[in-house]
This record gives C-alpha cells, sequence and structure tokens, in this order.
C-alpha cells in the first residue's frame, strides 16, 4: 500500500495525473502539490478534492517534515519531496483510509480466525472422544483380561507347586530329582511373572496406592540385606552408600517391590564375581537411588526398549520373562518418579528420582 502512494505521487509530482482512456485513478484520490522557492515563499500549484482547513495545516505540515528525507507520513499523509536548486516541491496524498481499511480488515480476520479455532477445538474435542472410545474400552478389555488371566493362573501353579512338593517329600526316590527341581523352578517364574502383572494392572486401575510416610533409609538397608545370601553366593562385590534419617510420602510396599526389581535385576545380571552399587541421597528437589551393575554394554535404543513388557536384552542369557523394569517404571509413574537408564563404561546404571 505504501509502495503504490509512492508511485502515485512521483506521478503527481510528474504531472501524470491527466485522464487515460476516460477515466483516472486519480479521480478519487485526495491530494495536493507545493513549492518552496529559495526564499521560502509556499505556493500551492496543484490540489484534488482538498478543502480549505486542510489546506490551512500545510504550514504545520512542513515544519513536521524532516527535509533529509525524501519520503515518509505526517499524520495521515504519505508525502513525497522532489528538489532542485531553484525550488523545493512537496506532493502530499491521503491515505488514512486505506489504512483504516487495512486495521479493520486485520481486525475483523482476527476474531474470525479466533471464532474458526474455538469452533475447530470443540469439534476436535468432540470427535476425539468418539475416536478415542473403542481404544479406551479395547485397553480396559485387556486390563480384565490380565488380571484375570493372572488370578486364574495361581491356582494351578499352586496346585502344581504343592503336588511337587508331596512328591518329594512321599517318595524317597524323587528326592534332589533334576526333573522336579526344574518343574518347581518353573512355577515359581511362573508365579512371580503373575504377581507382577496382577501388579501392574492394579497400580494402572489407581488400585492399592495408600501413601503415607515411611523411612525410606531403613526400608533400603532392609532390601539390601535380604539379598546379601545371593550376592555372597555369586561372590558380589556390593558398595552401598545410604543416607540416614531419609524419609519418602508414598506406598511403602510398592517402593520395597521397586527395590527389590532393581536389585535383583542388579544381582542377575552382574554375574559371577561381579560388581554391585547402591546408593541413597536426598538432594534439593528430589530423593536419589542410583544402582550400578556390571553388565554386557547396552546401545541408547535397546535401553529404552528394556521397559518394554516382556523385552529382554539380546544376548542375556539369563532366565526371566522382562517384565521386572516394566513394573518398576509402572511403580515410579504411579508416585510421579522417574527412572533413567544408561552406560558408565562397563556399568549397567538406573537412576531413579522420586
Amino acid at each position: 500500500m505504501t509502495k503504490k502512494a509512492d508511485i502515485q505521487l512521483e506521478q503527481i509530482l510528474n504531472g501524470q495525473t491527466e485522464i487515460l482512456n476516460g477515466q483516472t485513478e486519480f479521480s478519487e484520490e485526495h491530494y495536493f502539490v507545493v513549492t518552496i522557492d529559495s526564499e521560502h515563499n509556499l505556493k500551492i500549484i496543484k490540489r484534488n478534492n482538498i478543502n480549505e482547513k486542510e489546506l490551512k495545516k500545510i504550514s504545520l505540515f512542513l515544519k513536521q517534515i524532516n527535509f533529509s528525507k525524501k519520503k515518509g507520513f505526517i499524520d495521515r499523509y504519505r508525502f513525497l519531496i522532489e528538489k532542485n536548486n531553484l525550488s523545493t516541491k512537496i506532493a502530499f496524498i491521503v491515505k488514512s483510509g486505506n489504512l483504516s481499511m487495512l486495521k479493520n480488515n486485520l481486525h475483523s480476520q482476527i476474531l474470525f480466525s479466533i471464532f474458526g479455532i474455538g469452533i475447530i477445538f470443540f469439534v476436535l474435542i468432540f470427535v476425539s472422544k468418539i475416536i478415542v472410545l473403542p481404544l479406551k474400552k479395547s485397553e480396559k478389555l485387556q486390563k480384565e483380561f490380565i488380571t484375570s488371566a493372572s488370578h486364574a493362573l495361581k491356582t494351578p501353579l499352586t496346585i502344581i507347586s504343592t503336588s511337587a512338593d508331596l512328591l518329594e517329600t512321599e517318595s524317597n526316590e524323587l528326592k534332589g530329582n533334576e526333573w522336579l527341581k526344574i518343574i518347581k523352578s518353573q512355577i515359581k517364574n511362573l508365579t512371580k511373572m503373575t504377581n507382577n502383572l496382577v501388579t501392574i494392572s492394579k497400580m494402572q486401575e489407581n488400585q492399592n496406592s495408600i501413601k503415607i510416610k515411611f523411612p525410606l533409609s531403613d526400608v533400603c538397608e532392609e532390601t539390601v540385606e535380604t539379598f546379601m545370601g545371593i550376592i555372597k553366593l555369586n561372590n558380589q562385590q556390593l558398595q552401598k552408600s545410604i543416607n540416614k534419617n531419609i524419609s519418602y510420602f508414598g506406598n511403602e510396599d510398592e517402593i520395597r517391590q521397586l527395590l527389590s526389581i532393581i536389585l535383583e535385576n542388579a544381582c542377575k545380571y552382574a554375574g559371577r564375581n561381579g560388581e554391585i552399587k547402591i546408593s541413597l541421597q536426598k538432594t534439593r528437589f528430589s530423593i536419589e537411588i542410583i544402582v550400578e551393575n556390571t553388565s554386557q554394554f547396552y546401545d541408547e535404543i535397546e535401553l529404552n526398549k528394556l521397559f518394554h513388557r516382556f523385552y529382554r536384552g539380546k544376548n542375556t542369557t539369563q532366565n526371566g520373562f522382562g517384565i521386572g523394569l516394566s513394573v518398576a517404571k509402572t511403580i515410579l509413574e504411579n508416585h510421579s518418579g522417574k527412572i533413567k537408564l544408561y552406560m558408565n563404561n562397563d556399568k549397567f546404571c538406573i537412576r531413579i528420582k522420586l
């Protein structure tokens, strides 16, 4: 719009306002041209649709003009200056109408855009609810199936375990039998898996989430103590740095289970003669638990996959179902905590923030 005004001003100064083909674009324009000679005499040489009241403002306009500039705006006028040795010619053209129209259009477009975005927002909310509804139903059915299947498995597993114990007790020939040991070992693994699945389902449905303030330092010490037998059996080295008198507001049973999962994971994958390190400390904004153990190397992509349910490392040789870290992550989500896996040279590290 400003560029068009400057072109018009140049045409006005050059006298190109005559009628072409029976019409001119200047017929409706409001403009005037003045000259100032070397003796500072002012003369109006051309005007169009400008009244006397507007012309009286010329002296005021001239005082506001910076003559070092060739063009600019004064009030609602765009001006253009043309200098020569004898005089200075200045053309003024009114552009307030165009500016006002532009502002009104912009205002209308902003209001229309806000109104349109609002309508789209409410439509999307309505449509998204319809789209998400089948997914919610599917998720609910999946959770119900996992819970039902886990509970259904408990009874036959208990019967099989009891029967195996009775066979070993009543038959001298079966005492220490290798196959019976394998059966009992697999029953133990399956029972643990079903318990973990039930735990995940309960926590995802916000069940079993009664939270109280409890001594986290003591819970951490007690949990470490329960694994000392396994650590000694595997001839592993344990370093612990558990700060005293740290309390936490949460579900004590879930936090115990979380620590057990992390320490069991460390004992299992540290290997024989491996090293395990656990630390508990309170920072300014959170409580931090770090567990490290000697391990094979995991790249960044595989580290992220370890949280997936039933995923196990590519090169792992240990028994398990790959559900432990998934349970740990669910517990932390239930406590608004964070868990991060990373490698520190040959150490597999788990950092927990509560």
